[in-house]
């Protein structure tokens, strides 16, 4: 197990993400890219029920699913980062970041053991790879359940300024390559208390930060727009009352 994800770039690389729906009639339209986690992914969702299938039919555009079970911001930084991701994504007209209230801390204490690469600020202020892979098995379960152990216990300063400029660094290297794109930030679950400040800052850098509970008044966390009553994650009846509130927002 541990000679087969040695790093996070060998994980990257035999990942499966969602199909995309390319159609000729699509073409005329900028597509959309989505980043997140299972989430936007579509955890025990079929691909015809996921958020990026639902948008890509009622706005008649190609939707590109970049998100993963487990994921938060470092992911999307580390794929934009990579030459192969523009030669599979066209430039789209947005980019929309799914949030939910927990990927603040994932920056530093991973959900799962290989499947995120985590960054470091160098000495001008850029995050950067960390060089240390995720390495064996042991090495794996020791740094995760080390850095949860610190984050628990309040060991880590700046948290709010170091998520910030995961989105921040992302959206810069995406710039490069495309020049008209939008940054959208869909905020599904959060704490007020503790997310709401940090979220809104993000509006200063340029993204559009979209609070859920501003598009609709339904309570989501509702059982009819969960997976089960034990899982929260949305079903197919979130998507099918989200996308339409989403894309009239945004003019799609």
């Amino acid at each position: 197990y541990s000679a087969k994800f040695l790093n996070f770039d060998k994980y990257y690389k035999q990942l499966t993400f969602r199909p995309v729906v390319i159609k000729n009639s699509y073409k005329n339209k900028k597509p959309v890219v989505i980043f997140g986690c299972s989430y936007a992914y579509g955890f025990k969702l079929q691909d015809n029920q996921t958020l990026s299938f639902k948008l890509s039919q009622y706005t008649k555009r190609i939707v590109y699913n970049r998100a993963q079970s487990g994921w938060a911001p470092q992911n999307m930084l580390y794929q934009v980062k990579k030459q192969d991701f523009y030669d599979i994504v066209q430039e789209p007209e947005f980019v929309l970041y799914l949030f939910i209230d927990d990927q603040l801390e994932r920056i530093v204490k991973e959900v799962w053991i290989f499947d995120t690469q985590t960054f470091f600020y160098n000495s001008k202020n850029k995050l950067k790879e960390s060089a240390f892979k995720a390495g064996g098995f042991l090495y794996g379960y020791s740094a995760r359940s080390i850095r949860r152990f610190l984050w628990e216990a309040g060991f880590y300063n700046n948290i709010d300024e170091l998520f910030i400029q995961h989105f921040v660094q992302a959206k810069n290297e995406m710039s490069i390559h495309w020049k008209n794109t939008k940054y959208v930030i869909l905020v599904y679950d959060y704490n007020d208390f503790i997310y709401s400040d940090v979220l809104r800052k993000l509006q200063n850098y340029g993204f559009v930060v979209l609070f859920l509970n501003d598009l609709t008044d339904i309570n989501l966390k509702n059982v009819n727009f969960c997976i089960s009553p034990n899982d929260d994650h949305p079903n197919e009846k979130a998507w099918d009352l989200i996308v339409p509130l989403l894309s009239q927002k945004l003019n799609l």
